[in-house]
């Protein structure tokens, strides 16, 4: 049918908004840009899979950019959309066989471009959660990954501390200067 679910709104600019929108069968899902003051909209980006499609938070950069948790390789990876373009490239390089599970916070100020903060697993400890950090491509040739001195897909940072294994939740302040560590194995309560 025609009936469709309104995933998630953002404020994107103080004129622009953007929407998800997924059919009932939830095998595609839209990304549409709103004007607010003529209330016109068009779709920027689509994603479809045979089965299912989740829903994921969009972390906007800028008007035109934002980060998309996808799992179009078979995995679920970071990537970088454009609006304008419609194009789609990976961001993490080097863990292409490993889940990013969530996004925790996108600072665009840190660094020179900024980065994504996310929790992921590794190829040897699947059941344990880390914080990464990656860096975002720079605004210019933003997702075509041929700026030399900022290449794209990066490789990312492991943040958590080695020889802590187990399960790491991080909630991270607005501005991205404060963050809550919480760390719980098996057979150990979190702390």
């Amino acid at each position: 049918g025609s009936e469709h679910y309104l995933a998630s709104l953002d404020f994107i600019s103080e004129t622009h908004v953007a929407v998800q929108r997924l059919p009932r069968e939830q095998q595609k899902i839209d990304v549409l840009v709103a004007d607010t003051t003529t209330g016109g909209s068009h779709v920027v980006f689509t994603e479809t899979e045979e089965t299912w499609v989740d829903v994921a938070p969009m972390h906007w950069i800028d008007t035109d950019r934002f980060v998309w948790l996808s799992d179009r390789s078979g995995f679920s990876q970071l990537y970088m959309v454009s609006a304008s373009s419609g194009e789609v490239h990976p961001i993490v390089a080097g863990c292409e066989e490993q889940d990013v599970l969530t996004i925790v916070s996108v600072d665009t100020t840190a660094g020179d471009h900024g980065a994504v903060y996310f929790i992921s697993t590794t190829q040897q400890e699947q059941s344990d959660r880390y914080l990464y950090r990656v860096a975002l491509p720079p605004r210019e040739g933003d997702v075509s990954g041929n700026d030399p001195a900022q290449p794209c897909p990066c490789a990312p940072e492991r943040l958590t501390p080695p020889g802590c294994p187990g399960t790491h939740v991080y909630v991270v302040s607005p501005g991205g200067h404060w963050a809550v560590h919480t760390h719980s194995s098996f057979g150990r309560a979190p702390t």
